[in-house]
C-alpha cells in the first residue's frame, strides 16, 4: 500500500519517554522495555517511523490516570508523538542508550556468520579492537546514539573478541539469524489485473484492465531469465482492481481464474525452478466484506449509526462514487482514513486466530508470504503469528519507515530507507557518494548482519513513481546495478525492463504490461544482473567489506565482487571472479 497520512497537530498534553528496564532477547541479546506514557486516561496512538507513521501498532492503554505504550527497542534515537482522536502532539525524540560503556552479545543483532568469517557489531563509547583468527580491525563506525557509537568489523571467527573501555568479550559461539528453508535472489514483481488490457481501463485509478493468472502463467519462461521467485500481489475476492481491499482472504478472484488458475499457475512456476511470494493483507477488509459487516467487534467503531450508513452506501454505488459521500475522519479506524478499508482490531484475540486461519489456509500453496502494511499491526501480534512459519516460508514485512520495533518477528522487509538514499543520489543529486555512503551504513546498522540477506531492495514498486519518471535510462540502469550488488532481494517490479514511466498518484505506474515493450539494453542488463547473482549467490548474503564514496564516485565491496560506479561520468561496472560487466 502507499505512504501514510501524517496526523493533524496541536494536541497539548504532558508526554514522556522512559527506558523502564532491560530484558534479555533472542534476536536483540538485550533490549530496552521503552514505556512512552500520555496524560490522560484517553485511548491513543504512539505514531512515529517505528509504525511506519500509522496508527494501530503502538496503542496507548490506560494506566492509573495515563496511557502507556511498551515496546522492545535496541539501542536508538527515536522521533515520535502522541495522537488522539487524529490529533497529535508535537514530535519529540527518544534516546536509548546503551546500558554499558561497551554492549555486545552474540545474538543476531550483533552478529552474522559469514562462512568461516563473522561481522561483529558492538555499541561502545570509543572505536573498539575486533580480533579473530589472529587480526584485530579497528571498529567501522555505522550510527551514533548519544556518546555512544555502533561499530563493525569483519573478521575470522569464531571464536573472536571485542576489546574497548578496559573490558573484552570474548566468544566461542554465535546464535544464528532464524532463516527460512528458502529465499529468492531475485523478485519479479506484479499486478495481476495489469498482466493484460482485455478491457478499456481508461482510468488507471479505478478500472479493471482484465489480466488474470492464467496470463500470468503464460509469461513464467519470460519471468524465469530474470528472476527466481514470483511476488504477486493481492488475488482474492475484493473491492477494486488492486484487491487490496479484500472481501474473502481464502478465496481466488474469479476475474483472475480462480483457485484452479492459480494453482495451475503454481505448478507451472515449480517446474520452472520460480517460487511464489503472495501478498497477504492482514492490516484490513474491504468496507463491503462478510467480516465487517457481521463481526464489528472485531474493528474499532467509533459511530455505529455512521458505519451503519457507509455500509448502505457501499451497497448502493459503485467504488469509483464512494469518494463523493466518504469526506473527513470515517467513524471507524481504518488504513489512512480510507473509509473502504476499515482496519482489523488485533487487541481481540478473535482476531488473531483469524489471520492464524488466513495462513493456514495459503501456507502449502506458496514459499513465502509478503505482509501488507505490517507496521500497522503491533509486533507482539506477528511475533506469535509468525512463530510456525519462520524455518517453513520466507516472510517479508511491508515496512516504510524504521523496522526496529518488529526486528526478529520477519526475515526481511522493504527497504524503503535503502531507497529513498539511492533516489537522493542518482535521481534527484541531493546528495554526494560520500553521503549515500554514510545513509547507506546507518541502514545496514539498524538491521541485523543476517537480515540484510532478506531485505526488499528496489528502485521503484507499485506504490512510487516509476524510476525512468525521475532519471534517464543510464542512471535508472546504474540504481539497479546498485541493488543487484547488494545483500538482499532485488525487486525488479513489471515493467522496469521497460523503462516504463508513470506516477502513483494517478496510478499510470501501474499501466497494463500490454502498452510497454521491454527496452533491450534494459532487459540485456536486468538478464545480465540477475545471471551475476545465480552465479555468486554469496552476494545476496554480504557482507558488505567496504563502501566508500566522494563527489559522484562509489565503490562498494561486497563479498566476492565489486561495484564501481560513476554517477557524473554515467558509468558503472561490476567486477566478479571471472571478469569485468559494465552496464
Amino acid at each position: 500500500m502507499g505512504a501514510s497520512k501524517a496526523p493533524e497537530s496541536g494536541l497539548q498534553i504532558g508526554v514522556e519517554c522512559r527506558v523502564a528496564r532491560w530484558l534479555d532477547d533472542d534476536y536483540f541479546g538485550v533490549a530496552a522495555v521503552v514505556e512512552v506514557c500520555a496524560d490522560g486516561g484517553d485511548r491513543g496512538y504512539l505514531v512515529s517511523p517505528l509504525s511506519g507513521g500509522l496508527i494501530g501498532a503502538f496503542p496507548l492503554k490506560g494506566r492509573g490516570g495515563r496511557a502507556c505504550a511498551e515496546l522492545v527497542l535496541p539501542p536508538g534515537v527515536y522521533r515520535y508523538k502522541v495522537v488522539v482522536d487524529s490529533r497529535g502532539t508535537e514530535e519529540r525524540e527518544c534516546q536509548v542508550e546503551p546500558p554499558a560503556p561497551l554492549v555486545h552479545v552474540p545474538a543476531p543483532y550483533y552478529v552474522g556468520a559469514f562462512g568461516g568469517e563473522v561481522e561483529v557489531r558492538a555499541y561502545s563509547v570509543e572505536p573498539p579492537q575486533i580480533c579473530g583468527g589472529g587480526r584485530c580491525a579497528e571498529g567501522e563506525e555505522l550510527l551514533a546514539v548519544g556518546r555512544h557509537k555502533l561499530y563493525r568489523a569483519v573478521v575470522e571467527g569464531p571464536p573472536y573478541e571485542v576489546r574497548c573501555c578496559g573490558t573484552e568479550i570474548r566468544v566461542d559461539s554465535v546464535r544464528p539469524f532464524r532463516r527460512p528453508r528458502w529465499a529468492p535472489l531475485v523478485m519479479y514483481e506484479v499486478l495481476p489485473d495489469r498482466v493484460r488490457r482485455r478491457f478499456g481501463c481508461r482510468d488507471l485509478r479505478w478500472d479493471h484492465c482484465g489480466g488474470d493468472l492464467r496470463d500470468l502463467a503464460d509469461m513464467l519462461d519470460y519471468i524465469a531469465q530474470l528472476a527466481d521467485a514470483l511476488y504477486i500481489h493481492p488475488i482474492y475476492r475484493a473491492i477494486s482492481y488492486h484487491r487490496y481491499d479484500v472481501l474473502d482472504h481464502k478465496s481466488v478472484d474469479e476475474l483472475l481464474g480462480g483457485l484452479q488458475a492459480y494453482e495451475e499457475l503454481k505448478r507451472r512456476a515449480s517446474e520452472r525452478g520460480v517460487g511464489v511470494v503472495l501478498d497477504v493483507v492482514l492490516h484490513h477488509v474491504g468496507l463491503k466484506s462478510a467480516m465487517f459487516r457481521e463481526r464489528r467487534d472485531l474493528f474499532i467503531i467509533r459511530d455505529e449509526k455512521a458505519a451503519e450508513w457507509a455500509l448502505e452506501i457501499a451497497s448502493i454505488f459503485p467504488r469509483p462514487e464512494w469518494r463523493r459521500f466518504f469526506r473527513g475522519d470515517p467513524p471507524y479506524e481504518t488504513f489512512m482514513a480510507v473509509w473502504a478499508m476499515p482496519r482489523i482490531n488485533y487487541e481481540k484475540a478473535e482476531a488473531l486466530a483469524y489471520a492464524e486461519s488466513v495462513l493456514s489456509f495459503w501456507s502449502d500453496k506458496a514459499e513465502g508470504f509478503r505482509f501488507d502494511v505490517a507496521h500497522g499491526i503491533p509486533p507482539e501480534v506477528w511475533r506469535k503469528l509468525l512463530e510456525r512459519y519462520a524455518e517453513t516460508h520466507y516472510l517479508l514485512a511491508e515496512h516504510t519507515g524504521d523496522p526496529s520495533a518488529f526486528l526478529g518477528a520477519h526475515h526481511g522487509f522493504t527497504a524503503y530507507e535503502l531507497y529513498g538514499a539511492i533516489l537522493d543520489f542518482l535521481a534527484f543529486e541531493k546528495i554526494d557518494a560520500g553521503e549515500f555512503a554514510a545513509r547507506v551504513k546507518r541502514y545496514i546498522g539498524r538491521l541485523a548482519p543476517g537480515q540484510l540477506r532478506y531485505m526488499y531492495t528496489f528502485i521503484e514498486n507499485h506504490d512510487t513513481d516509476r524510476f525512468c519518471s525521475r532519471a534517464d535510462k543510464r542512471r535508472t540502469l546504474m540504481a539497479y546495478a546498485l541493488i543487484y550488488s547488494m545483500p538482499g532481494i532485488p525487486g525488479l517490479y513489471a515493467g522496469g525492463e521497460s523503462c516504463a514511466e508513470g506516477l502513483a498518484a494517478d496510478h499510470t505506474n501501474r499501466r497494463p504490461l500490454d502498452d510497454l515493450k521491454p527496452d533491450p539494453e534494459m532487459l540485456a542488463a536486468l538478464r545480465t544482473l540477475y545471471r551475476i547473482r545465480r552465479r555468486y549467490p554469496e552476494i545476496a548474503e554480504g557482507p558488505i567489506r567496504e563502501i566508500r564514496g566522494e563527489g559522484g564516485r562509489l565503490v562498494l565491496k561486497n563479498a566476492s565482487i565489486v561495484l564501481y560506479l560513476e554517477r557524473d561520468e554515467n558509468f558503472v561496472e561490476i567486477k566478479t571472479p571471472d571478469g569485468y560487466y559494465s552496464f
